[in-house]
């Protein structure tokens, strides 16, 4: 498409687009299992009200490792390989 001077123009539609709803805040807990040679653990969410959490290494942020008894914060999310639960966005909690 042209415009009259004979530039392309490009059409946007941002009134169509998708756009996510704001996340949730992020959940605290601690991690209970920690696989330094594998690059994976588990972490128990703070409340108790939930099961453990699978968190991979490629979903930590700011550190290289995680140790158990380390207090963490997450985003829920969901396993693109597995379709299980997972921790994203994981990082140390102050």
């Amino acid at each position: 498409m042209t415009n009259s001077e004979g530039a392309i123009a490009v059409q946007t539609n941002y009134e169509n687009r998708a756009f996510s709803a704001p996340r949730s805040q992020m959940r605290t807990g601690v991690v209970v299992t920690w696989r330094g040679d594998r690059g994976f653990g588990f972490i128990r969410p703070d409340g108790g009200d939930s099961s453990d959490v699978f968190v991979h290494i490629s979903n930590v942020i700011g550190v290289d490792e995680l140790h158990v008894g380390a207090k963490v914060s997450f985003d829920d999310g969901v396993s693109e390989r597995t379709g299980r639960p997972e921790a994203r966005n994981v990082r140390l909690a102050n």
